[in-house]
């Protein structure tokens, strides 16, 4: 079952420590089992917003945040953003794409490693992030800007 799995590495992470400190609480779960290509989801939110955990391809744990009102299960029309596209942005740093795998590190040990990274980033940007997500007003306010920087990126990382 790759919801205890996920559930095992976000524990083994530095996320509990990080989720604890900025009020974040576990309010859903998710496991569509073989039958939808082994993916789960496990979401958290604060006062202020919520983020998600998904596994669904076993190479990456994508960590997305989201206002309150965004659905867990349906991201499409929805503000969830990936901390790491989101952090790349706020930071003006290079968007990271296609990202090497070190195969001579066992994958949980390789995913917890990287949810750490993760969980440190966010939290050294979590007072600037978490108010971005307040609501679908403000995410609009920001959102734009954060699109041009995609596209930029993509055309800098392609040559598009």
């Amino acid at each position: 079952m790759l919801l205890d799995e996920l559930r095992f590495m976000i524990n083994k992470s530095k996320f509990p420590e990080i989720l604890k400190k900025w009020g974040f609480q576990e309010v859903f779960s998710w496991d569509a089992g073989a039958k939808h290509h082994d993916e789960s989801l496990i979401g958290y939110e604060s006062s202020i917003c919520r983020i998600s955990f998904f596994w669904g391809d076993l190479i990456a744990v994508a960590v997305s945040l989201g206002t309150k009102s965004d659905d867990f299960t349906h991201k499409e029309g929805s503000n969830w953003v990936g901390i790491d596209l989101l952090s790349s942005y706020l930071l003006k740093k290079p968007i990271e794409k296609d990202k090497q795998i070190n195969n001579n590190i066992p994958r949980d040990d390789r995913l917890i490693k990287e949810l750490s990274e993760t969980a440190n980033t966010y939290d050294s940007l979590a007072e600037k992030i978490n108010p971005m997500f307040l609501d679908s007003m403000t995410v609009a306010g920001w959102l734009p800007a954060l699109e041009k920087y995609i596209r930029d990126e993509n055309k800098r990382l392609y040559g598009i």
